[in-house]
């Protein structure tokens, strides 16, 4: 529980991403990497100077199994979820 308290402990983290087989994209990244450690990752709300109000999250995480997708017929777009835990991360403000 202390690390909890330090805010050393990591972190799950739940994102929705457009369904895309594309090479360079989410969904294939995540199929061709499931389970993975120590994976570099970067979030930032916006691409503006990192600041109290937009910080800047690195570190490494462990990603999750393999990301499942459901289909509708007649979805103009579909999406997929999947989770992954922060293993380290540091947040900067400037």
């Amino acid at each position: 529980m202390a690390d909890y308290a330090n805010g050393d402990a990591g972190v799950t983290v739940n994102a929705t991403f457009v369904l895309d087989f594309g090479v360079t994209n989410a969904y294939e990244f995540l199929y061709t990497n499931a389970g993975k450690t120590g994976v570099i990752y970067t979030y930032q709300q916006s691409n503006a100077a990192a600041s109290q109000t937009n910080p800047k999250f690195t570190g490494t995480c462990t990603l999750g199994v393999k990301p499942r997708f459901q289909v509708q017929a007649g979805n103009d777009v579909t999406t997929f979820d999947t989770s992954f835990v922060t293993d380290t991360w540091s947040k900067a403000i400037s």
